[in-house]
């Protein structure tokens, strides 16, 4: 096998969302497409899923036709150009944008318990009359997800959606993959106890359907240690290849030396994971990563004339 490659098991794949579905009752699941276009990925998540992410008109036509029956949501900055809104959910970002038969991204810029985003628009902007018009919301937050933002995002959601007094669609978003297995169906399952019965929740996970699904199969191109410290040149570029990804150093290669792997490009930030207890490793030795996200195959290009990681999906 030439490496590097990455084997993703639709199997696994399809198992985590069936699991899920099973566990998380009340919730409405639906895959961001930017995560994966694979075209047997997409029938998957068809057949499985309530329905779809898109960020713009580009996304949309790759899923057109899998959307009978299925919950169409969009929210991105380039939303406004879908010419087929009556069969979209369309959230706009700019408030200035908004009409009445549409929603509006919430962001949560106005507590400082979060980190600003340019994307939505602060609670603070709505006024009564859009509050009482709005029937679907999205919220946006990127925020690293641990225990204690949890509980902030709980709070957040409690204080923002007593304000809409005609609210029928909830979409939290997705960024799930800081949590575990069990943290994010515990963390799905909070929020949809706090919110009234009436209300439809909408998640988006796709990172988060992938965990444990990815395996790398790469090689070591140089290495060498100083001071107990050991640095990696992998046969790859976190920046071609491999970004938002969040790859875990296989068992099997544990060890002593306190270890920080990169890209193989010319760019000093080509770091693909850093300060891992790691064994003592030779040019030309092979690695294995796991919980590789789909992700690095939709960022997959040849920066700096690097090769292209091979992704077989089985």
């Amino acid at each position: 096998m030439n490496l590097p490659v990455v084997i993703v098991d639709l199997k696994k794949f399809e198992e985590n969302i069936k699991k899920i579905k099973s566990t998380c009752k009340g919730v409405s699941f639906i895959f961001p497409v930017k995560c994966c276009t694979n075209r047997r990925v997409l029938k998957i998540v068809c057949k499985n899923m309530d329905g779809f992410d898109i960020s713009n008109n580009n996304e949309y036509q790759l899923i057109k036709k899998y959307q009978k029956n299925k919950l169409i949501c969009s929210s991105g900055p380039l939303s406004y150009e879908l010419k087929d809104k009556k069969n979209v959910n369309v959230a706009f970002n700019n408030i200035n944008d908004w009409d009445k038969k549409h929603g509006i991204r919430i962001n949560f810029n106005d507590n400082t318990n979060f980190q600003e985003s340019h994307f939505g628009t602060p609670i603070s902007l709505c006024n009564k009359e859009i509050k009482d018009s709005i029937k679907y919301l999205h919220f946006h937050n990127s925020d690293y997800k641990d225990k204690l933002k949890c509980e902030q995002i709980y709070e957040q959601i409690k204080s923002i959606v007593k304000q809409f007094s005609n609210l029928e669609i909830l979409n939290i978003g997705g960024h799930l993959e800081d949590l575990t297995w069990e943290e994010g169906i515990g963390y799905l399952k909070k929020i949809r106890e706090i919110l009234p019965n009436n209300i439809n929740l909408v998640t988006e996970i796709g990172d988060f359907l992938f965990k444990d699904c990815g395996v790398l199969y790469c090689q070591v191109i140089d290495s060498k240690i100083i001071d107990r410290k050991q640095i990696i040149i992998l046969n790859f570029s976190q920046m071609a290849n491999q970004r938002w990804v969040h790859p875990k150093l296989n068992k099997i290669y544990e060890g002593t030396f306190t270890t920080t792997f990169y890209g193989n490009s010319c760019c000093e930030v080509d770091t693909y994971l850093a300060n891992i207890k790691c064994k003592e490793m030779k040019k030309g030795e092979e690695l294995v990563f796991n919980n590789i996200s789909t992700y690095g195959y939709q960022w997959n290009n040849n920066f700096n004339g690097v090769p292209k990681i091979k992704y077989i999906f089985k």
